[in-house]
């Protein structure tokens, strides 16, 4: 099949309109995306968006556990879920375990819990993984 100048001149036309096109969409819509996320860095965007609130007991667990509020933060970032510990699908927020390293170098856990419709990120509970035994009197 020949083609004549004409639908040539289309083709290229086309061509180049689909690529500039694509280029567009790129800078203004993906550009800062990633969209190659796991399903941690999801998680983990999702909880530094709503507010962080700590609970009672988390309160409790964080100062008889010498735990601050620095590692808790810190702990949304460079931890990592431990989702055999979590309870991804509970409904209407799911938990998730976070372990990770205090700023002193003890192995830690915090429970958040994710309520992405009130905006919130919530401390529930939070351990030391050391082995020490547990003598908080935390409800």
């Amino acid at each position: 099949m020949i083609l004549d100048k004409d639908t040539k001149r289309r083709f290229k036309l086309f061509g180049i309109g689909v690529l500039l096109g694509s280029v567009l969409v790129y800078f203004m819509i993906l550009k800062d995306r990633n969209i190659f996320k796991g399903p941690q860095e999801v998680i983990f965007e999702k909880m530094k968006h709503g507010a962080l609130v700590i609970t009672d007991n988390g309160r409790c667990r964080m100062n008889c556990k010498n735990i601050s509020e620095d590692d808790v933060k810190n702990l949304m970032t460079h931890g990592d879920v431990n989702y055999s510990e979590s309870q991804v699908h509970e409904k209407p927020c799911p938990f998730y375990a976070v372990d990770g390293k205090s700023k002193d170098g003890r192995e830690i856990r915090v429970v958040y819990r994710l309520c992405t419709n009130d905006s919130l990120t919530e401390v529930i509970t939070a351990h030391d993984l050391s082995g020490v035994a547990d003598t908080c009197a935390c409800k």
